[in-house]
């Protein structure tokens, strides 16, 4: 059992004293609460507007909806956890038994990542197999391609109730408990050297790679046309072909979106799977490494909860449509609280 997962390092280290331990947990105290705030209305405004559209094509309006819950889930679960530890000493992770926390909080995450990942590859399809898009990507096959997402990240995140174990540990001198969250006899192997690995490459470098492809391509594929477009407006054209050739280049733009939006997910997800690959060269055996630890891995997991954060910003700055929509849900709701307290006026006023 040579890995424990918990938050506050184990063991009789005095570590409070390091400013960088204080820096991480003021992270975990002040930083995680602005986070859940702006993330959970940045995603119930992009569900809101996009579930609006969710059951009309194109499908991305679906995929986008459900990346709204997902992301709410992959922000709360390991966010809420590590604020609540130092604000109630109450660790989440302890009370749905390790393996349950786990398997709950690598599948939300991995299924948001996936979900990007499936809204490129059906723009992808849009791009360069138009016609055949029209059969492929409907919103029946959307539908299983999330099932299937959901399906294959539980089965792959379903071996913690094996490899984790909960570990209870007792003082002598003054009696009380502490719960840890360990790796069960036999997997040392697998947890340290196997696991890691596999989890960088689907958690963040097989996305990361196919992200990049479709969108490169997809740019690829704009620049030509947008070459032709020039070559034919050198000709006489009549308006209505102008504004055609207008169309197809103005994709553009939410391809940039994607393209940043794979950088962000690279920047932001690879350092916590990063430090999870490198814990065998940490000597926490001595307090001020154990800081140090201590403060990298709260600044890694912060860079992942941002991740989380960003799609509405993105939205909001890249689409035009978003902005207007998102405009007229506003209005809408704050006309219906509105409209009760303007009957009541006339009917007073009726009196």
């Amino acid at each position: 059992m040579n890995e424990t997962t918990s938050i506050v390092p184990a063991g009789p280290l005095n570590i409070e004293v390091y400013t960088t331990y204080k820096v991480g947990r003021g992270l975990y105290i002040y930083l995680s609460p602005i986070l859940l705030v702006f993330g959970l209305v940045g995603n119930v405004l992009s569900f809101l507007v996009m579930s609006k559209r969710a059951r009309a094509p194109p499908p991305t309006y679906l995929y986008l909806t459900v990346l709204a819950v997902v992301d709410v889930l992959a922000l709360y679960v390991p966010c809420v956890r590590g604020w609540l530890v130092f604000v109630a000493d109450i660790d989440l992770m302890v009370v749905l038994h390790c393996s349950w926390y786990f398997i709950v909080y690598f599948s939300v995450c991995n299924m948001s990542v996936y979900i990007v990942v499936s809204v490129t590859v059906d723009r992808f399809i849009h791009t360069f197999f138009p016609l055949s898009a029209k059969r492929w990507c409907t919103l029946r096959s959307t539908v299983y391609v999330l099932i299937s997402v959901s399906t294959l990240v539980s089965v792959i995140n379903f071996h913690y109730p094996w490899t984790m174990k909960l570990l209870v540990t007792t003082s002598n001198s003054s009696g009380s408990s502490r719960y840890q969250c360990v790796t069960a006899p036999g997997y040392e192997a697998w947890m340290s050297d196997v696991w890691p690995y596999l989890d960088l490459t689907i958690y963040s470098f097989l996305p990361f790679v196919i992200l990049m492809l479709c969108n490169l391509m997809i740019i690829y594929r704009l620049a030509v046309q947008s070459k032709k477009m020039k070559k034919m407006r050198s000709g006489p054209r009549s308006t209505a072909d102008e504004n055609k050739g207008k169309m197809k280049i103005k994709p553009s733009k939410t391809t940039v979106m994607l393209v940043v939006l794979s950088f962000i997910l690279l920047l932001t997800t690879s350092p916590v799977v990063a430090l999870h690959i490198s814990e065998t060269f940490w000597d926490r055996s001595h307090p001020s490494q154990a800081a140090l630890h201590f403060l990298i891995t709260a600044i890694s997991e912060h860079l992942m909860y941002l991740n989380n954060c960003l799609n509405f910003v993105l939205y909001f700055l890249s689409a035009k449509k978003f902005r207007e929509e998102l405009k007229v849900t506003v209005l809408k709701r704050g006309a219906r609280r509105v409209q009760p307290s303007n009957v009541e006026n006339t009917l007073a006023t009726v009196t």
